[in-house]
């Protein structure tokens, strides 16, 4: 399914928030008798990003109550943006916040800080990518955290998109790969598992797409172009090793791939 909501923004997650875990977030809105519920995704003291099963008007001013840590936060919001992720069947949401108050704030933060050292464990157990502590601390800001549903496509449907450019990180479940070209012929590339990198770079030629599907409900880390672009500009030697570790894993594949297929004599 495209994209749509655009007209209250440009469609992309802004700069401020930080991945946090799938916090359990009440929305209310003006128009709306019940709350909505969802998880948000993205956190900071400005903005916020939650996933919802179901669509809302964004237009109105809303009140948010998350809920995590210690006790309910509760902080006034406006609707900035909202799309459909195919892949997860859901609404994405960004809000700008309304300054919290000083308490509320900390909390936040504490909040963030946890997400971002559980972020920060999954890509240190990634072997291709040979990740100290301090460098996956300095990633874990870029990571977005995404759940896709068993069977959805997570990139690779088509030549272009939101996530063709992505790299992702598997933190559970379990996704096959494939490669895709012009027509309807594919090649099993096989499956992989918590740890494994796959996307990003990892596309042969123009022609041949590498296509991800989820297997099981899975949870992953993405990086998406923009964020990969930044940390190219602002930590070329952490980028350079990103790069390298997603040609890596991707060789490998494509390698243990052409070995596996039978030879025909004559």
């Amino acid at each position: 399914m495209p994209t749509f909501f655009s007209r209250f923004g440009e469609g992309q997650p802004g700069r401020n928030p930080r991945p946090v875990e799938e916090l359990p977030t009440a929305i209310y809105c003006a128009d709306l008798a019940a709350p909505v519920w969802g998880g948000a995704r993205e956190l900071s003291a400005e903005r916020i990003c939650i996933v919802t099963p179901t669509t809302f008007s964004v237009a109105s001013i809303a009140r948010l109550v998350l809920h995590g840590g210690s006790g309910p936060i509760s902080v006034r919001a406006q609707g900035i943006w909202q799309r459909y992720e195919d892949g997860e069947h859901a609404i994405l949401t960004e809000f700008r916040l309304a300054k919290p108050a000083r308490a509320e704030g900390r909390r936040i933060h504490e909040l963030v800080s946890r997400s971002l050292q559980e972020i920060a464990s999954v890509l240190v157990d990634v072997p291709v990518a040979d990740l100290d502590l301090r460098d996956a601390l300095a990633l874990a800001p870029a990571a977005r955290r995404r759940r896709i549903r068993s069977g959805r496509v997570v990139r690779g449907q088509s030549e272009e998109g939101d996530h063709v450019a992505s790299l992702f990180v598997v933190a559970e479940g379990c996704v096959s790969l494939h490669l895709a070209g012009s027509g309807p012929e594919r090649w099993a590339l096989g499956s992989i598992a918590r740890g494994a990198v796959f996307g990003s770079l990892a596309v042969p030629t123009a022609s041949v797409r590498e296509v991800a599907v989820a297997e099981s409900d899975s949870r992953l880390l993405e990086i998406d172009r923009c964020r990969l672009d930044r940390i190219r500009e602002q930590q070329p030697r952490l980028a350079l090793r990103l790069d390298a570790a997603a040609l890596r894993a991707a060789s490998q594949r494509y390698r243990e791939a052409l070995l596996a297929i039978p030879e025909h004599p004559g």
